[in-house]
Order: C-alpha cells, then structure tokens, then sequence
C-alpha cells in the first residue's frame, strides 16, 4: 500500500510484479495511506485522515477486500490531536497496537506515541515518550520476544539543533523500559528497527558528515539499548538506507538510497546492499528507471521465496515532485533484475563517477569486481590505474591514491576517457571533462 498526498492508494500485482487491481481511495477527509498489513484473509490500511472538528489529522484503518481492494470498513481513532498512524500491528487478541506521531499544540512539535486500539478505534491505552520542546521523526516498529515493543526514528538533540537516531523499547502496555539516543557529531537520520535472531536489534539509517551522508547500519544490544558497533557505506553524497532485513545467514539486506550526477544534477537512484553479519559490504547495486534523470525512492523491502528480494517505492517523473509513479522491482539473491518489462536497469560504474566535468578530483563510488581503472587523453596517452597506485608518466612519478579518488590535477584540462575494467572482463567507458 501506498500513500498519495490526497487520498490513498492500494496497489496489488502478482508474484512478476502485473497489477492484479489497483484502486484509489479518496474519501472527503483525504485519508492517506503509511502501511498495510495482512488482516485475516484480507488487507488493512492505516494512516491519517482529516478531521474537520480539530482542524487536523485524525488516525484511520481501513478494511479491504484482498480480492479486488474493495471498502469493506472504515475505522477512524482519534488518539490525540494531529495524530497519525504510522506502523500497526494486530495482536493475538484481534485488537491493534499502534505506533505514530501527534502534535503538541504548545509548543507546535511532534512526539511519538504508542497505543492499544479496538477494532472499533477505541483507544484502550495510550503512552508517549518524548523530550520537551524535541520534534521527532517516527520510523518504524517491532514486537520484541518478551511481549513489549521498540520502535525507532529521529529526534532532534536540543531544539533546532542536529538530530540523533533514537531507539524506544516498551513492555506490553506501553511502559517504557528504556530510551536510547545514538550521538555523532553531526546529525544523524533512523532508521529502520529489526528484531534479531541473537536477541539484539539492527538500525538503519543515514550518518551525516559536515557536507554529505552515508548509508548506515547500527547494531544495539537488546537488553540495554547500549550500541555494539556502526558501520556506514557510500560515496560521501546524501545516501542512506530506509529498511533492512536480516537473512537466515546472519548477513543482511538493505535498501535506500545512493546519489549520483547527471547532467549536472544530484540523482536519487535505489540501493540494494548486501552486508555480512558485522555489517561489512559484501556487494552493493544501484538501479534506475528508465531515463537516467528521473529519482526514485525506495520504501519497503522483502524477501521472496525464491531467495530474492523486492522492493517497492515511488518515482519522481516531473520536476517539482509531480508525476510520481509507484513502483515493485524485483532482483534475485545476487540483485540482478528479473522484474519482467519493469523499465530498471542496473546502474553501471560508468554512470557513476562524479564530479564531471571536474576541476581534478574524479570520485568513483565502491564497485564490486573492479581490477583496473585506466585513463586515456585523445592524443592516445594512457594513465594506468592498478589496485590502489597510480602511474601518471606525464607527471613524472608515482603516487599513491585512493581507488575511489583519482588526483587530475596535474594534468592539463580537456577531455579524458576514464575506463573501467571489471575482473569478468567487462569494460565501461566515460568521458572526463577537466577544466
């Protein structure tokens, strides 16, 4: 399910991602969608709706039909003002234990809530743990073993300043058991919470630094909330994960997203990463849909039975955010597309090198299987680039560089062709503007 900023949407295809129905529902109240979940032998929606009397949102439910997504029941909770839903989960005894935001009206900020509802919109209990005067981001959230709940997001660390990745655990009544905050020196942005096989938690997220932001993934103990370890991965440009699963290997998958430029712009393309159990990169896949202009944006992911995975999210078509297209991509265990006439393509090690034209410094973001980089001028000079030294003749000397920076500076401006030769004996080209 998938929201729209007026009305809300449910979109339902077959195991090759055709559309079985896909319907629109647009109620005077302008609901919109933040999730569905299964519900007995059909679906259930949740989010927000209008609420005319408040003058603000109102959470919402929404029963319907898994066969053509027909309304089968409405079911509206006011939890509190300016509240919305924004994960749900049904419990054993058929009522609803819900996670979201709602707004302090003095002073105007958001807090994150946790409550128990009916199946009426009943509120049986409601619980909020939150700093004075702190607006946060909600994320996401699980069931813990013991029958309490963690969920996840951001919260800014004083008032208008950075903001560090927060990780809640509660009891079963909403009680709070303990609060954790993840600092760094700049802000940071969470971040998906999964429940682990060892009893602890995965967070994922986005790590800032002064300028740019990595995907990251952090590991927390369970019983405390104390952090284990951090990793990031990217290509020091606005990148993070939005969702991640851990595998019955131990290894994990995660989705979000990884930035490059074309024609002088900053791309949103979709990641996929696989990271072993210690959160080290073991392969990473960049994916974009059709023109190699357009951003998308990825906003759930699963794994299929074959040992894939899917995801899905939505596409900015149209400058200014009109246009937007959802999307369901599916990849096999390895992350090569099998979605049938789905308009992705993987994107190469060419598309991403950045910055072009450049002043000296070229970036190539990590690629797997990478052996040998080579740079030629147009009078047939070449630049050899192995492992991680660089022989520039034209230079004089050898000098060391990072694999993933190579220093043109000396070279005199005009145009290059960068190639990239993979260890399967694959080879891209890209032309360089120096200047």
């Amino acid at each position: 399910m998938t929201s729209g900023v007026r009305g809300s949407k449910t979109l339902k295809t077959d195991s090759t991602g055709l559309s079985i129905f896909h319907r629109n529902y647009d109620f005077v109240n302008n609901p919109s969608f933040d999730g569905g979940i299964i519900y007995y032998n059909n679906y259930l929606g949740y989010g927000a709706q209008y609420n005319a009397i408040e003058g603000a949102a109102d959470g919402y439910l929404l029963v319907i039909s898994s066969n053509n997504g027909d309304t089968i029941k409405t079911i509206p909770s006011n939890l509190a003002y300016n509240d919305r839903i924004h994960d749900l989960h049904l419990k054993s005894d058929s009522t609803f234990i819900a996670y979201g935001f709602h707004t302090d009206t003095v002073p105007a900020e958001r807090k994150p809530f946790i409550a128990n509802i009916d199946t009426n919109g009943n509120v049986l209990w409601f619980k909020t743990h939150s700093k004075l005067n702190h607006d946060a981001e909600i994320k996401n959230m699980q069931p813990t073993p013991d029958g309490g709940y963690v969920f996840s997001g951001t919260e800014e660390e004083t008032p208008g300043s950075h903001t560090d990745i927060f990780l809640t655990k509660v009891d079963s009544v909403g009680d709070l058991v303990w609060k954790q905050y993840y600092h760094e020196a700049f802000s940071q942005r969470g971040g998906h919470v999964e429940v682990l096989a060892d009893g602890n938690f995965a967070v994922f997220g986005t790590g800032y630094t002064p300028h740019n932001a990595d995907r990251a993934i952090l590991k927390i103990n369970g019983i405390n909330g104390n952090l284990i370890w951090r990793q990031k991965h990217g290509t020091n440009l606005d990148e993070g994960y939005i969702v991640g699963k851990e595998l019955p290997s131990g290894n994990f998958i995660c989705a979000g997203t990884s930035i490059r430029t074309y024609n002088n712009m900053l791309i949103d393309d979709v990641n996929l990463s696989m990271l072993d159990s210690t959160g080290n990169l073991l392969w990473s896949r960049d994916y974009n849909y059709h023109g190699l202009g357009t951003n998308e944006y990825v906003k759930d992911l699963i794994v299929t039975s074959d040992g894939g995975f899917a995801m899905t999210g939505f596409i900015l078509n149209a400058p200014g955010g009109r246009g937007n297209d959802v999307f369901v991509l599916k990849t096999d265990a390895n992350g090569l597309i099998t979605s049938l006439n789905s308009g992705f393509r993987e994107v190469t090690p060419d598309m991403r090198v950045y910055p072009n034209p450049t002043q000296g410094i070229v970036n190539i973001p990590y690629v797997e299987g990478l052996e040998q980089i080579e740079v030629y001028d147009l009078s047939g000079s070449r630049y050899d680039f192995l492992s991680s030294r660089v022989s520039q003749p034209k230079v004089g000397k050898n000098q060391e560089v990072d694999k993933k920076s190579l220093d043109l500076t000396n070279l005199s401006d005009g145009i290059y062709i960068l190639k990239l030769t993979m260890k399967n004996g694959e080879v891209f080209s890209k032309k360089i503007i120096k200047k």
